[in-house]
């Protein structure tokens, strides 16, 4: 809120006009979005150029313009009758028990495709053949999680007290 010392009085059209002795950043918003431009604000609060200059200045203020707002010379109205979307359901129409008995349907059938799924792949009991690669990525992870597990009781004997 900017407060003016001293109301100034200007004579416009043989009209005397007065300073408001409270400006608020509101009110100033509030011009900006109806339009209203630094030369009109100076103009209905009667200001001098630096005292906008100054009010401009506040961080709410800073940088913000009037807004340009064109109105149409008439009253512009959409009378097309509204059409429900083709992929509108009316749930009056939808037979709720045939619905369940679908998605139900659908789920055994996914349930059965995976069961199969698994028991093609049933453990045979046969040690799986590794090539050289992949034996030496074990070897290495076994390594990694032994010296993991050695730190680790390491740490928790060295933070113990």
């Amino acid at each position: 809120m900017i407060e003016a010392n001293v109301p100034t009085t200007q004579t416009v059209n043989n009209t005397q006009m007065t300073t408001p002795t409270t400006i608020t950043t509101s009110m100033i918003l509030l011009d900006l979005e109806n339009g209203i431009d630094r030369p009109g604000i100076k103009e209905k609060y009667n200001l001098e150029g630096w005292e906008l200059t100054e009010m401009f200045k506040h961080p709410v203020l800073k940088g913000k313009k009037a807004s340009r707002k064109r109105r149409m010379s008439f009253n512009f109205i959409d009378d097309t009758a509204l059409e429900a979307a083709p992929e509108t359901i009316d749930l009056d129409q939808v037979d709720l028990e045939a619905s369940i008995e679908e998605v139900e349907q659908y789920n055994d059938d996914q349930t059965t495709a995976a069961e199969q799924d698994i028991a093609s792949h049933k453990y045979t009991g046969e040690e799986p053949t590794l090539t050289a690669s992949q034996e030496t990525a074990l070897e290495g992870e076994h390594w990694e999680n032994q010296i993991k597990s050695d730190t680790t009781d390491e740490t928790t004997e060295s933070f113990n007290y």
